[in-house]
């Protein structure tokens, strides 16, 4: 059942377009440093299975979408998951 907040993101999402962008973006923020949790993985541990300063991890967490590809599926290998789930995200409901 959608509750206000969600009928209010599908508006604007429709509506605005940069809305939409940003909406996407602070969803994968949250769900990766989630899914990190899940797996019960700190960001130093994902950061040394990545060969990458601890701040980079927060880097990628924190913008998503001004990391590289190749970042992104590093991050993906070292928490678990498939690439495919993370695009799946920042998808926009509509």
């Amino acid at each position: 059942m959608k509750d206000y907040l969600d009928e209010v993101v599908e508006r604007e999402c429709g509506e605005d377009p940069i809305f939409a962008a940003e909406w996407a973006e602070m969803r994968a923020r949250k769900a990766l440093a989630r899914i990190r949790r899940d797996h019960q993985l700190t960001q130093a541990a994902v950061a040394e299975l990545m060969g990458l300063p601890q701040s980079r991890v927060a880097e990628i967490e924190r913008s998503p979408g001004k990391v590289s590809f190749a970042r992104i599926v590093a991050y993906a290998k070292a928490v678990g998951i498939s690439v495919e789930e993370i695009a799946n995200l920042a998808v926009v409901p509509h």
